[in-house]
């Protein structure tokens, strides 16, 4: 049932807009929840692994407060399986060493990755 799928896609990126949007600190339950079931669906291959870099790249870019623990609930649910396939190697690769450098925290989630 492709239509669902697109559906959902559709709904879940609008979502996910919508939390980065709104840069009040409140509701960080709904936005790991967002995110953890973004991850769970790029595993699924229903979410593209393309559009979970951009929410990646998106996080990365505005590195603080909730978005934080977005990036790191993104990773911890999908990260593996995006780093390891084999279209969207480089790419994460390219922004976690970016971001690497700039943070230490980073580092460890790099690491985590690898391993």
């Amino acid at each position: 049932m492709p239509d669902i799928g697109n559906e959902l896609v559709r709904l879940l990126k609008n979502e996910f807009r919508a939390h980065i949007r709104r840069k009040d600190q409140i509701y960080i339950e709904s936005k790991i929840k967002t995110v953890r079931f973004l991850g769970e669906l790029v595993k699924f291959n229903v979410f593209p692994k393309s559009e979970a870099l951009n929410c990646l790249k998106t996080l990365l870019g505005d590195f603080r407060h909730h978005n934080i623990e977005m990036c790191c609930n993104l990773l911890e649910t999908c990260g593996r399986f995006i780093y390891r396939s084999t279209d969207c190697n480089r790419r994460t690769e390219i922004m976690l060493v970016k971001k690497k450098k700039q943070t230490n925290l980073l580092a460890f989630i790099f690491l985590f990755l690898i391993d």
